[in-house]
């Protein structure tokens, strides 16, 4: 998804919140899967 997108449509700061949490969770998902090919 378009993060400046969803800005432009006036999120709430726990929307926002939410948002970030979640893109966290992708790069933590990211990161995990890549160290684990790494190390197998």
């Amino acid at each position: 998804f378009n993060v400046n997108k969803l800005m432009s449509l006036g999120l709430t700061k726990y929307e926002e919140l939410e948002v970030c949490k979640n893109n966290a969770i992708s790069v933590c998902e990211a990161a995990r899967m890549q160290s684990i090919s790494t190390v197998t």
